[in-house]
């Protein structure tokens, strides 16, 4: 209390001091933009990553372009057909960024036939020659040649010969997403017709699509942008705080410390360098909600203090002093879990977790300090009785009769242990990476999965796995032995029923000593000596007027050497087991002269990806618990009360992962930072509910049920509030966002923030009800309380050293990659950030 009456004694002062900072963030705002890199999106410190680094543009990288072009009625052969191949692949080599050596297409000058000439010579041509086919006998001998050469055969046309694939590989840091989609929907848009139908699948098709479902609303259902879907949010929220208050002050003085509490936000991430990426606004959005929700408690706790007094400033002085500590404890839950998703090695999670904290932070100036203070600028309402819901007073009044029923309190406890029984199992099956073919962003029926689909049910597969070969002499790839090793692993990996085919420079040796011999099948061998292996690749060479035309599967010392296999999905079980076989042949079969580095590819990217998800959210999940206990714990120096607060959101936590499983939603780079930040907001409710019956305690002289009865029936009505708003305001999207991943986060938010809302009213106060905890009892001397304030921080400080200390001992103990100097970076700013709260605390307590 004497802090909010030094804020209020002082309020211009502070307010010009808020509104100061925040024009110098505003001018920061603009320089933010939407925008993905897909570099920021990948593990720096996992070994897979540092190789797809080195060979990306060597062998290939993980953002590439695949595209289909299928006729309805007969096949591919036809001239029509093959000129507009041609054309797809010219416009393709058109775009900026694109790898010129890594394109692949029948109609590209890369991909080679052979011919042997009657002096014995071996020569290549293009596949496709320069004068298109255009006789009936033309068009059969290309026919011919496509299906004869093991290179076109199955990966460039389809075994039915109505589809014709191309590919294209992008440098990464020369992509651009959008300008990438639009050229592959002109190019559509320009071939398609009654009888020719494109399809597009990779990466930057991918977030392409969404990109332009950012702005572009294709239909109601499932079609809806993520502004559209953004307004309404806004016009739910401001309906129901008219609904809810009736009064200016109430709808108000929350939108504007939420839209201050943005500015501080995106001009943070303005100034830090930092842009927005595009799948993780739900975040942003929540973080901005709960700015709402805050101010929605503190206004609440004003109306309930004018009514009794009819004192404005006084009454928005004592709703300060009552709600900072609680207000303090929530905002720093919700940063805080935030932050921890700062452990992981991926970049963007640690851009999303530093201004999103500082976002999140900014509550404590924009909300529990300027809201009061707004409060008492602005005009008295004309009515010092509040409204009440009707509905929502009578669900509180039932609440509070359950909760502290001598045998009701026990049912709550019963149900919630029944509850526990029935998710903990489930959670255990919660699938790290995609658990659907195609991609879990976007709807299964949305164009980018059905082109995926398409492809797959054509191709060998759409998705790599690159396992290289290295040696440090030069052409020790190019020896038989290791050229029969690269072909035993292939025909072994391909076994896998995900696996649709499999390429390297041993594959196209076979198919170049074959057609040497005349298309005999007997010589589609390896040759057993280095001088006839290298005869070959010279012939091949040099009969191509295209450089590097072998760069895809060797580097020109031969020293290094790429076996390609291709996927029908990436989920997190094909992308396991094609990791588990790789290694297992790795094992069976040492080499001395070369070494197997893995993995390279989309798949290879993806599995590091994975695993470095699954290390995260053990570690989110350590972190955010801890740092809520103690952040609890420091406030009211009770275990028991930390525990019957941190409990039942182990219960909501463990509900959203069951949900997870049960709906087939993995964990993902997307998924991990929202599952975090609900456990951060979860905590909220919890807080202002345990705060409101601590004072009551004090106030009824020691009668935990009567304070309980009376937190339910004053503060409940905001905290059941708040989750109603928050919940309606995103649960519409599950039917009308077009980014399947939105949809799916606004439903697990809904269901955690739902969970978390009626556990507040129910099994909170059932097991203070049922244990009633003494941590309510408060120091009435003066002198006694300073001594006791001071021996608390005191013991904040070592309890928190402490804490960090068992932390960090039990990270060493693991040997991960991941507990380095940063790691132990992020620790340190947590434990700072805990002994600053319980200071503050007890300062202002």
């Amino acid at each position: 209390m004497r802090f909010a009456e030094l804020v209020m004694r002082h309020r211009l002062l502070a307010t010009l001091l808020i509104l100061g900072a925040t024009t110098y963030l505003f001018l920061n705002f603009m320089d933010v933009h939407v925008l993905t890199s897909f570099d920021e999106l990948l593990p720096q410190k996992h070994p897979y990553i540092d190789l797809h680094k080195e060979v990306r543009d060597k062998f290939g990288g993980a953002n590439i372009v695949t595209i289909s072009l299928e006729v309805k009625q007969g096949d591919i052969f036809n001239t029509k057909t093959l000129q507009k191949i041609k054309y797809l692949t010219d416009q393709l080599d058109l775009i900026p960024g694109i790898n010129h050596y890594q394109l692949e297409s029948i109609a590209h000058p890369k991909v080679r036939s052979l011919v042997i000439t009657p002096d014995g010579t071996l020569n290549s041509y293009p596949v496709m020659p320069d004068i298109m086919p255009k006789t009936k006998e033309e068009l059969a001998q290309f026919k011919r040649d496509c299906f004869i050469n093991d290179n076109v055969r199955g990966r460039l046309v389809s075994y039915d010969g109505k589809a014709a694939l191309v590919s294209a590989a992008f440098y990464e840091q020369r992509l651009n997403y959008s300008i990438v989609f639009e050229r592959l929907q002109k190019m559509r848009k320009e071939l398609e017709d009654n009888n020719t139908t494109l399809y597009i699948s990779g990466s930057p098709m991918l977030y392409g699509w969404i990109y332009y479902h950012y702005g572009h609303t294709t239909q109601l259902y499932r079609g809806a942008s993520i502004i559209v879907a953004i307004s309404i949010t806004l016009l739910v929220l401001f309906g129901l705080l008219i609904f809810y208050f009736r009064r200016l002050v109430g709808v108000l003085v929350p939108f504007v410390g939420a839209g201050i509490s943005c500015i501080w936000g995106v001009g943070f991430a303005g100034i830090a360098g930092y842009n927005f990426d595009p799948l993780i606004l739900i975040v942003h959005l929540l973080v901005t909600a709960r700015c709402i929700s805050h101010s929605v408690q503190m206004t609440e706790r004003f109306l309930e203090e004018y009514e009794d007094t009819g004192d404005k400033k006084y009454s928005a002085t004592k709703a300060m002093g009552d709600l900072f500590v609680p207000g303090m404890i929530s905002v720093v839950t919700d940063a805080m879990g935030i932050f921890v998703v700062s452990v992981s090695s991926i970049p963007m999670m640690h851009r999303l977790a530093f201004f999103n904290t500082f976002w999140g932070m900014s509550i404590i100036f924009s909300v529990l300090m300027l809201t009061p203070i707004l409060i008492s600028y602005l005009p008295a309402p004309h009515q010092r009785q509040r409204y009440v819901v009707g509905p929502v007073h009578w669900y509180l009044e039932q609440m509070a009769k359950l909760s502290t029923g001598k045998t009701r309190r026990w049912g709550i406890l019963g149900a919630a242990i029944l509850l526990f029984a029935l998710v903990f199992p489930t959670s255990y099956y919660i699938t790290y990476g995609d658990t659907k073919p195609g991609s879990p962003l976007l709807w299964p029926e949305h164009d980018y999965n059905v082109s995926a689909r398409a492809i797959n049910s054509k191709f060998a597969g759409a998705n790599h796995l690159y396992v290289i070969f290295s040696g440090d002499k030069e052409n020790i790839i190019k020896e038989p032995e290791a050229l029969k090793v690269m072909e035993r692993m292939g025909e072994y990996l391909v076994e896998d029923p995900q696996a649709g085919g499999e390429f390297s420079i041993a594959t196209l040796m076979k198919s170049i000593n074959k057609m040497y011999h005349y298309e005999d099948p007997m010589w589609s061998t390896i040759p057993d000596s280095l001088e006839d292996v290298g005869g070959l690749m010279f012939m091949y060479e040099a009969g191509s007027p295209v450089p590097r035309v072998l760069s895809s599967y060797i580097d020109y010392k031969g020293k290094e050497a790429n076996l390609a296999v291709y996927y029908k999905d990436t989920t997190g079980a094909t992308i396991t087991s094609a990791l588990e076989k790789t290694k297992e042949f790795i094992a069976e079969n040492p080499q001395k002269d070369f070494k197997y580095k893995l993995a390279g590819g989309l798949i290879g990217v993806l599995a590091a990806t994975n695993e470095d998800i699954e290390w995260s959210d053990h570690w989110n999940n350590i972190l955010v618990f801890s740092m809520v206990f103690f952040c609890v714990f420091v406030s009211y120096f009770s275990a028991i009360a930390s525990c019957l607060i941190v409990a039942p959101l182990g219960l909501a936590t463990l509900i959203a992962l069951a949900y997870m499983a049960w709906q087939n939603i993995g964990m993902n780079v997307n998924t991990l930072p929202v599952a975090a930040i609900g456990v951060g907001v979860g905590v909220d409710y919890a807080v202002y509910i345990v705060d409101r019956m601590k004072k009551e305690y004090r106030t009824l002289g020691g009668d935990m049920d009567a304070a309980i009865r009376k937190a339910i029936s004053t503060t409940g009505m905001a905290v059941t509030f708040t989750a109603v708003c928050l919940v309606a305001g995103i649960l519409f999207w599950y039917p009308l966002s077009s980014i399947r991943f939105m949809a799916e986060m606004a439903l697990l938010l809904a269901i955690v923030l739902t969970a978390n809302g009626v556990f507040a009213v129910t099994l909170v106060p059932a097991l203070f009800s049922i244990i009633k905890p003494r941590f309510a009892l408060g120091e009435k001397d003066p002198a006694m309380a300073r001594k006791r304030r001071i021996q608390r921080i005191i013991l904040t400080i070592i309890i928190v050293i402490a804490g960090m200390g068992a932390i960090s001992l039990y990270a060493l103990s693991t040997g991960h990659r991941n507990i380095d100097t940063y790691f132990f970076s992020v620790l340190g700013g947590l434990g700072i950030a805990m002994m600053v709260h319980g200071i503050v605390v007890q300062l202002v307590e």
